[in-house]
């Protein structure tokens, strides 16, 4: 699958090359050089379907509006819009977001440039007509695919994390090393690994290939007034400064400024922007580089060796032998010598154009070939997830009682919990999991849960609110701690064999997925929720979004009869009326009917469902349906 996103990538960065007049080869280094960048090799690495296949439809985009701009048509604007549509389907929102962003400078300053102000109206119409066949595709096509991304991305920017959100994985400065070393302050991928362990690194790789470096700088000597030497070296530069996010205060103005920039994080993965515009420049580098006079084709030859000195104060390397090549200087020195070798061999016209083309082809694919098997990995997969003796403990409770599980410890991965059907509690995202995350916070004292992305464990000694762990559904919690209080009883330890022992510990009095309460209780805008939710008994009351309800039915908990994921059916009797509470995770598109009757569903305890119970035999089934499934 993304395989032949990464083909589909190379072949629209082709052929937007020739339509901007790159001779063959010059196009055929730019495809490789954009499609196989260290960038692209970090994001799939991490398994990123949704934003990598976004992220590579970005050279279709341009091809089409290249299109658009040779030969102005109501035609060649549907086709761009076609194109809009396809790259939505991808389901990554905020390629497309700052794809259109891009598109709205691109085509005025493109047109201006080649017919003054008069071309840039008629191009801005067209454009206009490709943002309407868009929309229109929207309404029959893409937007039933990405509606749930898109109401998501809406709501990150009321999660509460505002501008600390939006600047989540920012690159630091120091991360722009690694233009010229793939790994300069961090060790090459581990497989198997956590995402923390492996530091996240994709979000702040940006290495595009010595080769194309040095070709991209060779075009700026060759050919430095030339309006694609300007116009793309000014996009990349652009791209590398948004991409350090917090660290940079054009981040902030755009933040500020640009309509939806506050909806996604993660600015260093801008960083496809900077390697598109690198790519393009070294192609256009090498076709320069072949059209040159003699002299002139020493340029490459002298960048080459600027950036042989540079590669040579590169980092020191390390012991390891796989990872030497990649975390010190070597693949810097060496790609840099054997460029600097070919670029004298041309200049000194020992050897022909076509030969020369060729040699620094093969090179750009050595260079970034290197870096890409470090993020290759075959292997079984019982060995990419392998188990453990805690899992299959939990595994086997889950056949008997549905629940969920805090783990600090991170015996449980996430990988692992999807392989067995278990379900993990954090506060990992907050713009997809806002009230979740409040839920979470709201698990520790005041200040400890402040961080935006919860993956630093607590232990289970910081717990502060356990009616949170009730309306979580946690029944089990993973510690290296042999003993915990007295709300919880160890039930399992790991074998001597197991490095560094973990227990499994059972809260007795956990509620169930599903219980009965006879009250909900609605509090002002000015309350905080987790106040009332941290002093008042889950089994007695409710905090709900709906009026007041003082019923008389008594406390139960309860087993669905059927349950499916996003799917259950309850089949109970109740005194008087109350409240049904269920743990899962409240939306507006949850629906239910009580003995076929709808029956309105609301969102109780800040983050899970309530739905009102009348007296006597209730028949309930509540499913998760978004209109557009």
């Amino acid at each position: 699958y993304l395989w032949a996103y990464v083909t589909l990538g190379a072949i629209g960065m082709w052929l937007w090359m020739r339509w901007l007049n790159a001779d063959p080869m010059g196009s055929l280094l730019a495809a490789i050089a954009f499609a196989f960048s260290g960038r692209t090799a970090g994001h799939l690495f991490a398994g990123h379907l949704e934003l990598l296949p976004g992220m590579l439809c970005l050279p279709w985009v341009l091809w089409a509006s290249e299109r658009l701009l040779q030969r102005r048509s109501v035609g060649r604007a549907i086709v761009l819009g076609g194109v809009l549509c396809i790259t939505a389907t991808m389901g990554s929102v905020q390629s497309l977001y700052w794809h259109m962003l891009l598109l709205a400078a691109y085509v005025p300053i493109r047109a201006w440039r080649g017919g003054g102000w008069g071309r840039a109206r008629s191009a801005i119409a067209l454009l206009v007509v490709a943002a309407g066949a868009f929309a229109l595709g929207g309404m029959a096509w893409w937007l039933p695919v990405v509606r749930q991304t898109l109401l998501l991305s809406a709501r990150a920017g009321e999660s509460g994390g505002g501008y600390d959100f939006a600047t989540m994985a920012s690159a630091a400065p120091s991360d722009l090393a690694r233009l010229i070393w793939p790994f300069a302050g961090t060790r090459p991928p581990v497989p198997f690994a956590s995402d923390p362990e492996n530091g996240f690194f994709w979000e702040s790789a940006s290495y595009p290939g010595l080769v194309t470096l040095a070709l991209a700088l060779a075009l700026i000597v060759l050919r430095p007034k030339d309006g694609r030497t300007i116009g793309f070296g000014l996009a990349a530069l652009l791209a590398l400064d948004l991409s350090l996010g917090r660290n940079t205060p054009l981040y902030r103005l755009a933040y500020d400024v640009v309509p939806g920039f506050a909806m996604f994080r993660a600015p260093g993965r801008l960083l496809f922007y900077a390697n598109l515009f690198l790519a393009a420049m070294a192609g256009f580098g090498l076709g320069e580089l072949l059209r040159a006079s003699p002299g002139r084709r020493w340029a490459v030859a002298g960048v080459s060796l600027i950036l042989l000195a540079i590669a040579l104060t590169g980092p020191a390397p390390v012991r390891s032998a796989p990872a030497r090549l990649l975390n010190g200087p070597q693949l810097a020195i060496l790609t840099s010598i054997a460029l600097l070798a070919s670029a004298v061999l041309f200049a000194t016209r020992r050897v022909a154009t076509g030969v020369c083309s060729s040699i620094i082809i093969a090179l750009s694919v050595l260079d970034l070939g290197v870096v890409w098997t470090a993020h290759l990995v075959t292997a079984p997969a019982d060995q990419i997830l392998a188990s453990n003796s805690v899992v299959e403990f939990l595994a086997a409770r889950q056949q008997h009682e549905r629940s969920r599980i805090y783990d600090p410890t991170g015996t449980v991965s996430q990988p692992l919990a999807a392989r067995h059907g278990l379900e993990l509690i954090d506060g990992y995202h907050p713009g997809i999991y806002r009230h979740q995350l409040e839920l979470y916070k709201a698990l520790w004292p005041a200040g400890e849960g402040s961080s935006l992305l919860q993956l630093l464990p607590h232990s289970p000694h910081d717990i502060a609110c356990t009616p949170v762990l009730d309306l979580l559904n946690t029944r089990y919690v993973v510690a290296y701690e042999a003993e915990l209080d007295d709300r919880f009883v160890k039930v399992f330890s790991t074998p001597p064999s197991e490095p560094r022992q973990r227990n499994v510990f059972e809260r007795k009095e956990a509620l169930p997925r599903a219980f009965v309460v006879p009250r909900g209780m609605t509090t002002s805008g000015d309350d905080d929720p987790s106040e009332f939710i941290c002093q008042q008994d889950p089994r007695a009351a409710c905090l709900w979004d709906a009026a007041d309800v003082n019923g008389t039915a008594s406390f139960q908990g309860l087993v669905p009869t059927r349950e499916e994921p996003g799917d259950l059916v309850f089949d109970f009797e109740t005194e008087g009326t109350g409240v049904l509470v269920v743990s899962e995770s409240w939306h507006p598109d949850w629906v239910a009917t009580d003995s076929g009757m709808h029956l309105a569903v609301h969102r109780a305890n800040h983050g899970i469902l309530g739905l009102p119970l009348a007296a006597g035999r209730d028949q309930i089934h509540l499913w998760y349906r978004p209109w557009d499934f």
